[in-house]
């Protein structure tokens, strides 16, 4: 589970510095994950308590950027997400995909 990507069960990331992950890596997981602006997120205990409801089961394993920007456009959105990043995503190129 998300325990493997020095997930902090408080939401609070274990290392000062995000792990880089894959894709790869992530499919091989068997919890829901989704990717927003290069970041990773182990979504699976936001689920249920999403707002939208089902809607975030589109997110599940894909590059939800554009899904979350149209969506969200509050601050409180990005702070919520943040709580549940577990890394960055690296692209296979070997390059991050963001910053």
């Amino acid at each position: 589970g998300p325990q493997s990507f020095w997930y902090s069960p408080t939401g609070c990331r274990a290392m000062e510095s995000s792990p880089w992950l894959t894709r790869d890596a992530l499919y091989d997981e068997d919890f829901p994950w989704t990717v927003v602006d290069g970041r990773v997120y182990a979504i699976g205990e936001f689920i249920p308590l999403h707002p939208g409801g089902a809607l975030i089961g589109r997110a599940v394993g894909e590059d939800a950027s554009e899904l979350f920007h149209t969506h969200h456009t509050s601050e409180l959105a990005a702070r919520v997400l943040a709580r549940y990043e577990i890394g960055r995503l690296r692209e296979a190129s070997g390059q991050g995909a963001c910053c």
